[in-house]
C-alpha cells in the first residue's frame, strides 16, 4: 500500500481511533507531520512484535474501547476501561499512575 493511501485511511480513521471533533485539527496535523513510510513501519512493528527483542521490562497498557487493536486480541498488562487508541489524550492521569507505579517497583 502506498504512503499516500495510508495517509488517506488515517484521515478517515480519526473516529475509529477515538479522536473527538475537538482534536481533529491536531490529529490531522500529526498525520501530516509523520515521516514517509511511517505507516508501513508501524504496521510492520505491530505484526512482527516480539517482546523478547527487548532487554528492558516492557508493560503493555491497552484500552478496552480500542477499535483499531481490539483488547481481546492482545495480552495487556493493564486495561484502561473505555480507553481508545487515543487514550493518551483522554486517560493520561490513569496511564501516568500506572507508569509511576511500575517505575517505583523496579
Amino acid at each position: 500500500m502506498s504512503d499516500k493511501l495510508h495517509r488517506f485511511i488515517a484521515y478517515e480513521a480519526k473516529w475509529i481511533l477515538g479522536f473527538g471533533s475537538a482534536f481533529v485539527p491536531e490529529y490531522l496535523e500529526m498525520v501530516n507531520s509523520m515521516e514517509k513510510d511511517y505507516f508501513k513501519y508501524s504496521i510492520n512493528m505491530i505484526v512482527n512484535w516480539d517482546a523478547k527483542d527487548f532487554s528492558n521490562k516492557i508493560i503493555h497498557i491497552h484500552g478496552t474501547n480500542d477499535k483499531l487493536l481490539k483488547h481481546k486480541l492482545v495480552k495487556a498488562d493493564y486495561l484502561i476501561k473505555e480507553g481508545t487508541h487515543a487514550m493518551v489524550l483522554f486517560n493520561a492521569k490513569e496511564i501516568n499512575k500506572i507508569i509511576e507505579q511500575e517505575i517505583t517497583t523496579v
